[in-house]
């Protein structure tokens, strides 16, 4: 997501070089390409549901501004929280929390999707309808890279990277796990 600069090496996202941009320009980057779900929320505790979300598109100039809250609503719609758009994040169980920041994730229709064990918080009936909505936009061709424990949901990946310390362990594609 080019919050961390690379040591060594550069790093290319769809054409864009991040080491050479200035923290302002990845800012902006960041806020228009990437969607971020952070395994621990990271919502705004002072903004509602619907704020958060309405946020994530004023940060990236997404929308006119009397268009973001009916966009913002329909994103939270998408995980099902729609019902609790005015409510505060202490209002909201965790797992109501993980879905208002996988709305805010979606909120600007990022080509790039990063999801720290977004499912983690979930019980197993909304973590299904949350993986189907993640299944859904990587076939509309949105790239998805989920970091997760669970083999179940890891072997439904076209592509399976394993990290061990920090390492690569294991990268095996769909044909590969299939067989």
């Amino acid at each position: 997501a080019g919050l961390d600069r690379a040591t060594a090496g550069s790093m290319h996202i769809g054409g864009a070089d991040l080491g050479k941009m200035s923290e302002g320009q990845l800012s902006i980057w960041r806020a228009r390409q990437v969607g971020v779900v952070f395994q621990f929320f990271q919502l705004l505790p002072t903004l509602s549901a619907l704020e958060n979300v309405v946020l994530a598109m004023e940060l990236a100039g997404h929308l006119a501004p009397r268009d973001r809250p009916a966009a913002a609503l329909t994103a939270l719609a998408r995980v099902d929280m729609d019902g609790h758009a005015a409510k505060l994040p202490s209002m909201l169980s965790g797992g109501q929390q993980q879905r208002v920041a996988i709305a805010r994730a979606l909120a600007n229709d990022p080509p790039l999707l990063l999801a720290d064990e977004p499912t983690g918080n979930l019980d197993s009936e909304t973590a299904h309808d949350i993986e189907m909505l993640f299944r859904e936009l990587a076939a509309s061709g949105r790239t998805l890279v989920e970091v997760t424990h669970d083999r179940e949901l890891a072997a439904a990946s076209d592509r399976i990277v394993e990290l061990k310390d920090g390492r690569i362990a294991g990268d095996s594609v769909a044909a590969e796990l299939a067989a």
